[in-house]
């Protein structure tokens, strides 16, 4: 029974280094207000325009390989896109980086002809988020920034893989 509790901390501590080894995904939560956004209604071929509104961006990114897994973006519900990982490979100029709240995004692509779809943040002056495609358009003016990383399983199995081992030593001091 001791040699297993001993295999059972050990793959703990092992799991647990692997795996924060790896990394753990962050959430960066925009929000802000609406300067413009724009959409067209190729039916009705009319522009709408909206001026007004609350604005909010969530990023899920891993800042140690500079990857962004998703982005939803939503412009006072008046535009809701959403991101994930597999319509961002098809972006092919990528850059994100956040360093000390200096953040910068962009994910641009060239769709038939001369038209751009593109994602950005940029830190010129203040910081503006902005969206671009044929139908739609919109940039808001961010005005708080929140970051969470989640403590991820790998953390929590080198933890109890650590204890473990603490226990087994202290109670092997206990019978000697």
């Amino acid at each position: 029974m001791g040699k297993l509790k001993i295999m059972a901390a050990v793959f703990g501590l092992l799991a647990g280094l692997a795996g924060v080894a790896h990394g753990a995904m962050t959430t960066y939560l925009f929000t802000g207000d609406v300067l413009t956004a724009t959409k067209y209604d190729p039916v009705k071929q009319a522009v709408t325009t909206i001026m007004d509104g609350d604005f909010s961006a969530t990023v899920v990114a891993d800042p140690t390989s500079n990857t962004v897994k998703s982005i939803s973006v939503n412009f006072a519900d008046f535009i809701t896109k959403d991101y994930d990982a597999a319509a961002l490979s098809t972006f092919t100029s990528k850059l994100f980086s956040y360093n000390n709240s200096v953040f910068n995004l962009i994910f641009s692509k060239k769709v038939a002809g001369t038209t751009t779809d593109y994602v950005s943040i940029n830190n010129h002056g203040a910081t503006e988020f902005a969206i671009r495609n044929d139908i739609e358009s919109g940039s808001a003016c961010i005005t708080s920034i929140h970051t969470h990383t989640p403590i991820p399983a790998a953390a929590w199995l080198l933890g109890s893989g650590l204890l473990g081992l603490i226990g087994l030593k202290r109670k092997k001091i206990e019978l000697a």
